[in-house]
Order: structure tokens, then C-alpha cells, then sequence
């Protein structure tokens, strides 16, 4: 959608350069260094504040280093909405 904005957050600068390399046709991309839990700070840095419709997760790549365990599923965390 040309509406759209795809925002890509990683702590990953290698891999944040070869998204924006892959996805250079797309001009509705924004690339971030930094964590995926502090999104509502980089949204606000984007000047994205309030309501937000179709926030969710999308992995571009690898890490350039070695897996970080993943914590356990929060219960009721995840929504689906169709």
C-alpha cells in the first residue's frame, strides 16, 4: 500500500543495511538501529504519535551474531484481528 509506511528496527546495522538494500525500490521504508521494545520511542522520533493501526513483526534477516535465547510466550500476548 502506497498509504503505508514500513518502519524496520534492528540493533543489527548489518542487517538493517542489506534490508535497506533489498527494499531500495520502496520509498515507504524507515530504517532504525535499536531495540524493538523501545518502538514507541522511535515512532515518537519519527514524529508518529497516537493511535496506531497494523503495528506488527517482521523479520528481514538474520543477526550477525549468535542467537540470543527467546523468553517464554507472555499468556493472551499475541492478537490476532481479521
Amino acid at each position: 500500500n502506497v498509504d503505508g509506511l514500513l518502519i524496520g528496527i534492528d540493533r543489527d546495522k548489518e542487517a538493517l543495511g542489506a534490508s535497506q538494500k533489498r527494499l531500495s525500490s520502496f520509498s515507504n521504508v524507515k530504517y532504525v538501529w535499536g531495540k524493538h521494545e523501545d518502538i514507541a520511542i522511535h515512532l515518537k522520533e519519527l514524529g508518529i504519535e497516537g493511535d496506531y493501526e497494523g503495528i506488527g513483526h517482521c523479520i528481514l534477516g538474520y543477526a550477525a551474531c549468535e542467537p540470543i535465547p527467546a523468553r517464554p510466550r507472555k499468556k493472551d500476548y499475541v492478537f490476532w484481528a481479521e
